[in-house]
């Protein structure tokens, strides 16, 4: 996670993450994404989805009923209560903290849509946002009762050796986040108290839960590993550069001339020009601006032509033309990753790693549901998820039947690109 993230919604974020993960065992592996955690326990409050652009911004459309507008917000009173946990008193204002907090942390991952959100949808997201972190405030707060109760405590020192690990694991130090924390308007007595719930629920459970509760087996790991093999395995795959000359929509006449270009940057290549040259000169594939490299994709990942001539060809071979619905092709083989599965041994400590974190969670969800049931708590002021947007009228109904009519694309509706997934766009088939 980038730093300027983490310290924007570092309050949150560890609140969320001590009321529904558990304990982290240090930053995930950047290795080949194989161990995914299983499924919660039944007896776990799944986690509200994360908000997406879809959820703010709605296309329009002829055959829908536009969404209901959302209003503004009324100025609220900070002072007001709106929750009662055994007796302590939650403000309007702890809340509408987090919610500000979450909100920004959205519009960032809305990329630039964020950035030009207009108010209602960004009041919309707040909406949304708002009746999960109200009841994540009830568990925050039975949580530090409990921890209270129990006589948990965390020194200062503990802290600060937690701090130095997340901002090395960011490659910064604890004094550049502190002034990056400062710049975002983060103070540092809030983020140390998120640290210091955080660590102390980690504690808690700790000292709640069982040897067999807390601990993965060998034999665990094992089984684990072999009924999900697939997840450690990858196909065979091959890295290529390409120069296409594309003919999309073009008639016979231009496709001729795009061919007999082809021809010739061909020759230019077997002359011995430079391949990535050449690409981003004559190439009309996105890929042209890293010189035509397509990067390492599996058999599948490209249409057949092009799949069938690579997965013949050697390191270094350059191919003759090959074409395929998007054009003619110069295709040149620059390396090959044969198809592999990680020994288990390699993954043993990561597929460990996430059932301890499974196991946290289902105890963490028992858990709360005990604490809850046991509490006395009052919800003053609800909120509630706003109303989604209605559905088209059904075929039959009163409302006239609108069918929109769209052109067909030129290929009939198959069009499927060649190229990897890339941060300019670019798709696999």
């Amino acid at each position: 996670m980038r730093t300027a993230q983490m310290i924007l919604f570092i309050a949150t974020i560890l609140a969320t993450a001590a009321m529904g993960m558990g304990k982290s065992d240090g930053p995930a592996t950047k290795t080949k994404d194989a161990v995914k955690t299983p499924p919660a326990a039944a007896t776990e409050r799944p986690a509200a989805p994360p908000i997406q652009a879809k959820d703010v911004v709605a296309p329009k459309s002829p055959a829908t009923p536009a969404a209901p507008a959302v209003k503004a917000a009324p100025a609220f009173n900070p002072e007001e209560v709106i929750l009662k946990v055994n007796g302590v008193e939650i403000r309007r204002a702890i809340l509408e903290q987090y919610v500000e907090q979450r909100a920004k942390q959205q519009l960032q991952m809305l990329g630039p849509m964020g950035a030009n959100l207009p108010p209602e949808a960004m009041e919309n997201m707040k909406q949304r946002i708002r009746p999960q972190l109200y009841e994540m405030l009830i568990d925050k707060e039975l949580a530090e009762q409990q921890i209270k109760a129990k006589k948990v405590q965390i020194t200062d020192e503990q802290i600060d050796v937690r701090m130095e690990e997340m901002a090395k694991s960011n490659g910064k130090t604890v004094k550049d986040m502190e002034g990056e924390m400062a710049a975002a308007g983060v103070k540092m007595e809030e983020v140390r108290k998120e640290f210091r719930l955080s660590m102390g629920l980690d504690k808690l459970l700790e000292s709640e839960m069982s040897e067999a509760e807390k601990t993965v087996t060998d034999e665990e790991a094992r089984k684990f590993y072999d009924d999900n093999i697939q997840r450690f395995s990858q196909p065979e795959q091959v890295q290529a550069s390409h120069i296409l000359l594309g003919t999309k929509d073009m008639d016979a006449a231009a496709k001729a001339a795009a061919k007999t270009k082809a021809e010739e940057v061909l020759k230019l290549v077997k002359a011995g020009g430079d391949f990535a040259a050449l690409a981003k000169e004559h190439s009309t594939c996105p890929s042209k601006e890293r010189g035509g490299d397509l990067g390492y994709f599996t058999k599948e990942q490209m249409v057949p032509e092009f799949s069938n001539a690579a997965w013949a060809m050697k390191i270094g071979d350059i191919s003759e033309i090959v074409e395929s619905q998007f054009g003619y092709h110069i295709i040149k083989v620059t390396g090959r990753k044969e198809a592999m599965t990680e020994p288990f041994d390699k993954v043993k400590e990561q597929i460990i790693n996430n059932l301890k974190t499974q196991k946290r969670q289902q105890f963490w969800a028992t858990y709360r549901t005990k604490m809850r049931e046991g509490a006395k708590i009052e919800k003053v002021v609800e909120f509630k998820m706003p109303e989604p947007a209605p559905k088209p009228a059904a075929a039959g109904a009163t409302a006239p039947k609108v069918t929109p009519v769209q052109p067909k694309p030129a290929d009939g509706g198959k069009t499927v690109t060649i190229q990897p997934k890339s941060a300019e766009g670019e798709n696999k088939k």
